[in-house]
């Protein structure tokens, strides 16, 4: 078991992308024993985080996984866009 400093985020990204876009909740820990099991390196969790964060923005998703809620008003979840605050029911 070695500390490894030419193991980084962007290596780490590259080897283990598709695994990650398969299971994004993939825990950070789990990660880190893969690259230790698989690689001989001991890594930081700050650099497995950090390949975990780029291979997520590759696929152009920069929320990590969760879809972005887009609402037909364009307003957002406002309370002008609540129909209870609009009929008076809902104390403003």
């Amino acid at each position: 078991m070695r500390t490894d400093t030419l193991m980084t985020g962007p290596r780490i990204a590259d080897r283990y992308e598709h695994i990650i876009k398969a299971n994004p909740l993939w825990k950070l820990q789990n990660i880190k024993e893969t690259v230790l099991l698989e690689m001989g390196a001991d890594v930081s969790l700050p650099k497995i985080k950090r390949a975990k964060a780029i291979v997520m923005s590759r696929d152009g998703n920069p929320t990590h996984g969760y879809p972005r809620v887009s609402y037909p008003t364009g307003e957002g979840m406002g309370m002008k866009s609540c129909p209870r605050a609009q009929s008076g029911r809902y104390p403003k």
